[in-house]
Formats: structure tokens, sequence, C-alpha cells
């Protein structure tokens, strides 16, 4: 995208009502930023299923920032809807391995009393 339909873009969502979700819309059907963000995500332990749920909670969170006023167009809007895709993504594998842990160290606390041994004897 190029910087004026950038700002016309970010302009469109301020606005908000049909304008807005013509924005948004317009946004999310861009294949090239898409395809990246989903790239992205099946090249660090993603699938395709991933990669497009994450792009659309990239430009849920860029809509809300845009709005908030936190959207700061130093880059280009892609760029900024890319890292926000990554950061989103870096957040859900943090939680999942924490997750993963945390499940695994409470059934161990559950089965104390089963050793593999008295296991493999029954």
């Amino acid at each position: 995208m190029e910087k004026e339909a950038d700002d016309l873009l970010v302009n469109l969502i301020r606005d908000g009502g049909p304008s807005r979700e013509k924005a948004l819309r317009k946004i999310y059907l861009n294949q090239a930023i898409k395809s990246k963000l989903i790239s992205i995500i099946i090249n660090n332990s993603g699938n395709l299923q991933d990669g497009e749920d994450m792009y659309q909670e990239a430009i849920i969170v860029l809509d809300r920032n845009i709005r908030e006023g936190n959207y700061r167009s130093d880059g280009s809007l892609s760029s900024y809807l890319l890292s926000i895709g990554k950061f989103l993504w870096m957040n859900h594998l943090r939680k999942k391995r924490l997750t993963l842990k945390e499940s695994f160290l409470d059934s161990d606390l559950i089965n104390l009393d089963m050793v593999p041994d008295k296991m493999m004897m029954q």
C-alpha cells in the first residue's frame, strides 16, 4: 500500500460507519499482506488456519488502535499490520507453552501414588 492510500484507509476507519467497514474489508482482502503473515505463522510452528486466525485478530487490533488514537503513521499500514500479527502469534505461542507445562504438572500431581512400576504390574 502507498502512503496516500494508507492515510485514506486510516481516515476512513477513524470516521466510522460504512466507510470504516469498507476500509477494513479492503485491508482484509489484501492477499499480499495476508499471504505474508500466513507464511510467517507457518514458518514459526503454525498452520494455515492459525495464520488466517492471526490475520483476522491483527485487523481487529489495527482497527481498535486506529480508533483509539494509538496508531502512528511512521511506517506503512501493511508493516504495522504484520507487526501486530507477529506479536499476537508470539503471545499465542508463549501462552500455549505455559498451558502445556501447567497441564503436565497438574497431571503429575493428580497421580502421585501411581508409579510406573506399579502401573506396569497392574
